[in-house]
Order: C-alpha cells, then structure tokens, then sequence
C-alpha cells in the first residue's frame, strides 16, 4: 500500500497562513521579556559587567532596518545596504565636521591657563620640562 502525499495548495487552495497572536497577547510576550532582559541587565551590572550601550543601539536600528526591509520586498536587500550606507556617510560628515570643533574647544580651554600655572602642572606631573 503506498501513500498518497496530502492535497497540495494550488491556485485554488491559498498556502496556509501562519497564525498571528493578538496584540494583547504580543504586548504581554514583549512586557514580560523587557522586564526579564533588564532584569539581566541589572545582574551583569551588579556582577561587574555592563553590556555596552551603542551595542544596544546599533542592533536595535539594525533590526528596525531588517524589519522595514522585508516590506521593500525583492529590493529589500538594496534599501537596507542603501540605507545603512547612508547612515555611515553621515556619521562621516558629522564626524569631519566635529574635528575642527573639538579642536577649537581644546584650544579654547586651553587658553584659560597661564603661563604660571602650565609650569606648576608640568612640575606636578613631570610631564614638560619647564624653562628658568
């Protein structure tokens, strides 16, 4: 006796949809799992280990960008290389622009120093050889 394979969804059978739960019930999985991962969280601190907080910023827009990119649907993929490509070129940008600046605030702190007290420093820390 050989078996028969199952009924297979054609054009007049619709594939078989996955089942979605409810938005109270994915609003209560997300609750429980937020407070359960801050609750580890609060364990890694308290052991001496804190994850670090861009980690948990760059994978939280790195999968908001796989989130929108299933919508995109064939060009998915480019739009999320696009747009994190965007990203880093503007990260650049502002990044080139902040050099300048900061070097301007250093500048200006460092102009709030007398010649008097750079001396007294570099004698503390031994740090410059001063002139007599």
């Amino acid at each position: 006796m050989t078996q028969q394979p199952g009924p297979q969804p054609g054009p007049s059978q619709p594939p078989p949809q996955a089942v979605v739960p409810s938005l109270e019930v994915l609003q209560a999985e997300f609750e429980d799992l937020l407070a359960s991962n801050q609750a580890a969280f609060a364990e890694m601190q308290a052991g001496g280990v804190a994850p670090d907080p861009m980690f948990l910023v760059h994978a939280r827009i790195n999968h908001l960008i796989e989130s929108i990119s299933q919508f995109a649907g064939p060009n998915g993929p480019r739009w999320a290389a696009l747009t994190r490509l965007n990203f880093e070129r503007y990260i650049a940008a502002e990044l080139e622009a902040a050099g300048p600046q900061a070097r301007k605030m250093q500048l200006a702190e460092g102009a709030r120093y007398t010649p008097s007290m750079i001396s007294e420093l570099a004698r503390v820390t031994g740090t410059l050889r001063t002139q007599r």
